[in-house]
């Protein structure tokens, strides 16, 4: 009697799970399907943005940190051969050395590039994580996702929060970004809103785009 309780329970929960993904699926259409894809897109591009705002503010600290470095090592090298030689114009040397080391790490720590960088990468991670999750939900069957609304007011809000959070992308990054033949996709899906971006963006006139990027530079 037990066991034909248990199977009977079974068989109640199993049925449950199957009415609860039909039901998954039906609030799943193509609507909203398209609406996350440009979101999607969007997130993508935003991504691009920040990845290569990174690495603007990498290679613009390296610029004062590497010869920082080397001013500071041939300085202290200077100071030990000083020592030994007598050198009466050594100290100046090094004293001009180590202002324009200082001057350099100034410029430095004024431009925030470090911080800027690691900041452009953190919102790098952010935004692929969101593009690779509405990617992943999308390929499975509807049966098998989260409920449509709960799913797209999540994607909704933490899109608007990474956005309105972010840091300022670097002038120049968005002059490449636009000029970019091949990132034209991720540039419909910043800036239009419409469902139809991809099938819009390769209709254009990708001659025109590069004239303009050519006479801008």
């Amino acid at each position: 009697m037990e066991h034909l309780n248990e199977n009977v329970d079974y068989i109640a929960l199993q049925k449950s799970r199957q009415i609860k993904k039909k039901y998954i699926a039906q609030t799943w259409n193509s609507n909203e399907e398209d609406i996350l894809q440009v979101w999607a897109e969007k997130a993508s591009g935003w991504a691009w943005l920040h990845d290569k705002s990174q690495r603007f503010y990498l290679q613009q600290s390296n610029i004062f940190t590497y010869p920082s470095i080397i001013l500071n090592t041939v300085s202290g090298g200077i100071g030990f051969l000083g020592k030994s030689e007598n050198v009466s114009y050594l100290p100046y040397i090094i004293a001009v050395m180590n202002i324009i080391s200082a001057i350099l790490m100034s410029f430095q720590k004024f431009l925030r590039s470090t911080e800027n960088a690691e900041l452009h990468s953190r919102y790098f991670s952010v935004f692929s994580s969101y593009s690779r999750r509405i990617a992943l939900e999308l390929t499975l069957n509807p049966e098998d996702r989260r409920e449509c609304i709960d799913f797209c007011k999540q994607c909704k809000d933490d899109y608007d929060k990474a956005v309105a959070e972010s840091p300022q992308i670097p002038d120049k990054i968005i002059l490449f970004f636009k000029c970019s033949e091949s990132i034209c996709c991720s540039i419909a899906g910043l800036y239009d809103p419409s469902p139809k971006i991809v099938s819009r963006i390769l209709l254009c006139n990708l001659d025109n785009l590069e004239n303009a990027c050519m006479s801008s530079g």
